[in-house]
């Protein structure tokens, strides 16, 4: 695939706007490659009497004529394929309308397990349809890559040694813990961003460098995924290659976005100065919470909790009113929230500040 990067499309197109995800247009490829296959072809507009894609309220199903008929038609590959969630989604929205109008949704996917008992009892017009399509011209592309088992250390000293750093604003504003790894030999340093690894489930390549000394090499036998995505919501313009290293092969599989949340909640607790020990910290391991549960726990050396919230710019002003009353009235000693830009760092300090625990956290994890 060949991606247009925000530059590439201001270049060719005059904006960077109106753009999807390398994530979205993987799952379009994928749709694309999967049809071609089956062959099955999308309706042109205005082709159709039916017109069915005046039901979808999503904007990403297409009308396809199928091998049983016209149908809506829509896809992913990502994250094992459609989920149960999926599923539920697509029947909640859909169900009374193709029934009533008589018309077929088929969903492509993968995976021959994930999801199909589910989809078995919406069966009346929902099809989970399982295809991968394989081009035999060109090698298989793994998303997951693994790291060697040994590594030759080229060396043990500290990052940070003698007394000039200490001078350096680079430094002098890192949380005293992170100062305090940065000056233990690299042994010492691999150990605790293991720690990391295991207490945040994730950690990136520039958080290894900025909190441990580290680099990819340093870490052995852990499974790393390598890719581009826009760490704030609705902006179009940030998309950074980014490389996450993760602390089992399960966590490698999960959606990019799930993993990009992982490693800014893991963030603020790098800048909080929290030990990656479970007794003081606790990220939250479901990939789609509960409104009341916050991302992550911090318990203080006093035994009290704090509620950690990482927020991507998703949040309306009433989802966080919401979320802060619901933190509050479970009785967390303070609340903790993280950003990504610091417009919303600003805008948020403002409005929200009196309620917090400590200022807004701007979490630029990519960089």
């Amino acid at each position: 695939m060949i991606l247009l990067i925000a530059a590439g499309r201001k270049a060719v197109f005059g904006t960077s706007g109106r753009s999807l995800s390398l994530a979205r247009q993987i799952d379009r490829a994928y749709i694309r490659l999967s049809l071609a296959k089956l062959k099955w072809t999308m309706a042109r507009p205005g082709e159709t009497r039916e017109n069915l894609t005046q039901y979808d309220t999503t904007g990403r199903m297409t009308e396809v004529h199928t091998d049983q008929g016209l149908a809506l038609v829509t896809g992913s590959i990502r994250n094992g394929g459609i989920s149960r969630q999926t599923i539920e989604n697509v029947a909640r929205r859909m169900r009374s309308t193709a029934l009533f109008k008589a018309f077929n949704i088929v969903l492509l996917t993968p995976s021959s397990r994930k999801g199909h008992h589910h989809a078995h009892g919406e069966a009346a017009y929902l099809t989970l349809k399982t295809i991968l399509p394989v081009n035999p011209a060109y090698p298989a592309v793994k998303r997951i890559k693994q790291l060697p088992a040994a590594r030759i250390m080229p060396d043990n000293e500290p990052y940070l040694a003698g007394e000039a750093w200490k001078s350096d604003p680079k430094f002098s504003e890192l949380p005293d813990l992170t100062k305090m790894i940065l000056q233990l030999n690299r042994r010492e340093r691999i150990d605790h961003a293991v720690q990391s690894l295991e207490c945040d489930g994730a950690l990136t390549t520039a958080q290894l460098k900025r909190y441990y000394g580290l680099s990819l090499n340093d870490i052995v036998s852990r499974p790393y995924v390598e890719t581009i995505l826009r760490p704030t919501h609705g902006d179009q313009a940030t998309e950074p290659a980014v490389t996450f290293v993760t602390a089992t092969r399960k966590m490698a599989n999960l959606d990019d976005t799930v993993l990009a949340h992982r490693v800014g909640t893991g963030e603020m607790r790098h800048q909080m100065g929290v030990f990656s020990e479970e007794r003081h910290w606790k990220a939250e391991e479901r990939e789609l919470l509960k409104f009341e549960e916050p991302d992550a726990y911090y318990y203080d050396e006093n035994g009290q909790i704090h509620a950690i919230e990482f927020d991507t710019g998703s949040y309306t002003a009433n989802v966080i009113d919401d979320k802060l009353s619901t933190f509050q009235d479970r009785g967390f000693t303070s609340i903790h929230w993280g950003v990504t830009t610091s417009t919303r760092k600003v805008n948020l300090t403002d409005k929200i500040r009196h309620r917090l625990g400590s200022d807004v956290l701007l979490c630029e994890w990519w960089k």
